[in-house]
């Protein structure tokens, strides 16, 4: 009885971890969307705008500490679907959708791995937010 007691324990344990990174990502990505809307001249490698930090920067510096942003793959995407690369800015304009999109490998934050005893854990979160542009 104490066996199995144990493993739904452990398996209750990595479930909440698991939990917990998909809750911290969900919210960043509110932040990073958020963000995007009211700042329409940022993009992820840069702003237009002199002063103001990029959206990048930004969510790393609201994150969760749980979030290891190395593991991170951020995209913004406006409306008509056009998204920012490397060097590119995303036009918006009031009234435009952004659409932040993060893909996280939290293989790193589980207790166990990937695997327990035959039970495979979720290792990638997506999280997306839209937010209309201000």
């Amino acid at each position: 009885m104490l066996t199995v007691a144990m493993i739904v324990l452990f398996v209750a344990i990595q479930m909440a971890l698991i939990g917990q990174v998909a809750l911290a990502l969900g919210q960043v990505n509110y932040q990073g969307a958020r963000y995007a809307a009211v700042h329409p001249d940022c993009d992820l490698s840069s702003c237009q705008t002199a002063g103001e930090t990029d959206i990048n920067d930004y969510m790393k510096s609201v994150a969760s500490p749980t979030i290891t942003w190395t593991n991170v793959t951020l995209s913004i995407c406006d409306g008509t679907g056009t998204c920012s690369g490397d060097n590119t800015t995303v036009p918006r304009t009031f009234g435009n959708s952004v659409t932040v999109a993060m893909t996280y490998d939290c293989t790193g934050n589980l207790f166990f791995g990937k695997s327990f005893l035959g039970i495979n854990f979720p290792t990638t979160l997506n999280s997306s937010e839209t937010a209309m542009s201000e």
